[in-house]
């Protein structure tokens, strides 16, 4: 029999969950998931995003959670809108980059993709064994086989002149479950839709 989350089930495996709507000037990035993994803020700020907010990084902020709640050894998903900032030079930062580190001595497997600057992207890498899938609006770009279960991973942007990436965050969401890529589709066209009314107004039509 084939297995199929329901809406309600992948809420139920949502085990981050940031929308990034804070106002501007907040010194936390709220996570609305049962953990309640929030973030530090240090050099970041909340601008206008996809919808509502989002969280702006110059290449010096960040967002600091201290506790590990990512479960690495088994299956997860990891969802995100990104937006890379156009850098002074026109070329820094155009790759962004999927690295998973493994134990052993340069045990890790990376990827990196090209993207256009100043253009939202719907990102999902997905871990389902030792297999991790990375998609691109909901179209799968690549693959990566680890060796061992990872100790850590991260998504990166090619610039080295600072430590920290030159773009922004909204709505990041991780789930315990590897999402299929049918799933993926519906979230994204879900998250397309979505709209807020209050006494049946529009929020957009007052520029929220």
């Amino acid at each position: 029999q084939k297995n199929i989350l329901t809406m309600a089930t992948r809420e139920e495996n949502i085990i981050l969950n940031r929308p990034f709507e804070e106002a501007q000037g907040a010194a936390k990035a709220y996570d609305y998931s049962r953990g309640r993994h929030d973030a530090a803020l240090t050099g970041a700020n909340f601008v206008t995003g996809r919808q509502g907010n989002c969280i702006e990084f110059d290449g010096a902020g960040r967002a600091e959670i201290e506790t590990d709640f990512v479960p690495l050894t088994s299956n997860f998903t990891l969802t995100a809108w990104i937006r890379r900032k156009q850098y002074p030079d026109g070329y820094t930062g155009a790759k962004i980059g999927v690295f998973f580190n493994c134990p052993g001595v340069n045990n890790f497997r990376e990827a990196w993709y090209d993207v256009n600057p100043e253009t939202w992207g719907f990102w999902a890498i997905v871990k389902n064994g030792r297999e991790v899938s990375v998609y691109l609006d909901t179209q799968l770009v690549g693959t990566l086989n680890l060796p061992s279960n990872p100790e850590g991973f991260s998504i990166l942007q090619d610039i080295y002149g600072t430590e920290y990436g030159y773009g922004c965050l909204d709505e990041v969401k991780i789930y315990d479950v590897a999402l299929t890529q049918e799933e993926i589709t519906e979230l994204i066209s879900t998250a397309t839709s979505l709209e807020y009314y209050l006494n049946g107004v529009n929020f957009k039509d007052h520029g929220v």
